[in-house]
């Protein structure tokens, strides 16, 4: 969809233009259909006449019956078809993770302007075992050769992906379908829909845990911060999460791209939105002392870390760089942006900010003769729960430090 990064306006647009677009179709093959049968049918009347001089009376009524048969089956099968409209999106969405990683714990930073992503990130992971977030430290400060230790860390990244997509996805249903959303200019959404069922998260998430030997997600439970214990779907749409199962062996070596399916809002064949990560994951690249163009990117999320020994010293690093990058600069500009990358590392705690890239798909379909409020409620309920979600994507947290006048790359670094 390709105004899925467009702020919602409290109509359905693409949907309202593709529904007509199916009228108009299907306005044209009744035209043509019709014309169609006047010729076909004068030329059976002909056929028709010259076997009634062959044969008799009950022969021509099981022809006749025939035809009517043939006739009804092929508008069982056309008019279904030709009177639904298909809506599919497609969105590709970046998440980050700034970790703060000292020898034997880790904790991922909260960035102001980033917190609906770094609070709930924060606080699920501050709640784990010291082991546990012991060996997830050792891991994010290990070689990048060392595939056990990268294999540790894509883990993590994936199940803070699903925490927080569904953790998001349910707010944003909850605002879009709950009792304030009368009071919000989206109160279309919730006027479009036949009724609205609340989902039993909490049983939901307790399933899951206790799934035979899948491995689950500890991060995402019925007591985790900011999941709630019911969320409001459009009336018939069922939530599914799927345990998380790394690919093992060769297939994770054949393909780059191996999947994690996070969660799936259903409603049949006629109504599916899917989140899905790649168990791949990156990092943005830090300041380093010999590269002052090096590490824009990772200086935004630094420079609004909530640790204010770390933001003083990211800011200073930053001074620094751009002190280094003026055309006029001197031998003491370098080697002050040197000390000051120093001062940034030689600490107790160091950061590593990851990237998580995540696929959100949708298909929803329309059947103008039957059933139409249902599923347009469902779709328009689709196309905003999944705009909104894009909210939590890094481009969106870059264009609003460039609202807020702070200084952001043109592109990744």
């Amino acid at each position: 969809m390709a105004d899925q990064q467009d702020e919602w306006t409290g109509g359905a647009p693409t949907l309202e233009e593709e529904t007509r677009a199916a009228r108009g179709r299907l306005g044209e093959l009744f035209i043509s259909v019709v014309v169609v049968t006047v010729l076909v049918g004068a030329a059976l009347n002909i056929i028709t006449s010259m076997l009634i001089v062959h044969f008799n009376g009950q022969s021509d009524l099981l022809i006749a019956g025939a035809c009517v048969a043939l006739a009804t089956l092929l508008l069982a099968l056309v008019i279904p078809r030709v009177s639904t409209t298909v809506s599919e999106f497609h969105e590709e969405l970046e998440i980050a993770l700034p970790m703060l990683v000292t020898t034997r714990d880790v904790e991922v930073g909260i960035v102001s302007g980033y917190e609906t992503v770094t609070e709930l990130a924060h606080a699920a992971l501050a709640h784990r075992p010291e082991p546990e977030r012991a060996t997830l430290a050792a891991a994010l400060a290990a070689s990048l050769d060392d595939k056990s230790a990268r294999a540790t860390v894509a883990r993590f990244a994936v199940e803070m992906a699903q925490l927080i997509f569904t953790t998001q996805l349910l707010r944003e249903s909850r605002l879009l379908l709950g009792q304030t959303a009368p009071f919000r200019r989206a109160r279309a959404i919730a006027r479009a829909q036949e009724g609205v069922d609340q989902v039993d998260v909490a049983a939901i998430l307790s399933g899951l845990q206790t799934a035979g030997n899948a491995p689950r997600n500890p991060y995402l439970t019925p007591t985790t911060y900011g999941v709630r214990q019911k969320g409001p779907l459009p009336r018939g749409m069922c939530l599914l999460l799927e345990p998380l199962e790394p690919p093992t062996g060769k297939r994770r070596q054949r393909n780059i791209f191996a999947e994690a399916p996070l969660l799936a809002v259903t409603g049949g064949r006629d109504s599916w939105l899917g989140v899905t990560a790649y168990w791949e994951f990156s990092d943005y690249a830090l300041p380093r002392a010999d590269a002052p163009r090096t590490g824009f990117m990772a200086r935004c999320f630094l420079r609004n870390l909530s640790d204010p020994a770390l933001r003083a010293a990211a800011v200073a690093e930053e001074r620094a760089a751009i002190a280094a990058l003026d055309p006029g600069r001197t031998p003491d500009d370098l080697q002050a942006h040197a000390r000051a990358c120093a001062r940034l590392y030689d600490r107790a705690t160091r950061p590593r900010i990851l990237r998580i890239f995540v696929r959100m798909d949708g298909s929803f379909r329309v059947r103008l003769l039957a059933n139409e409020r249902r599923q347009r409620g469902r779709y328009i309920w689709g196309a905003a729960v999944s705009r909104r979600l894009t909210g939590i994507d890094t481009a969106a947290f870059i264009s609003a430090l460039r609202e807020r006048g702070q200084a952001v790359p043109s592109r990744d670094q």
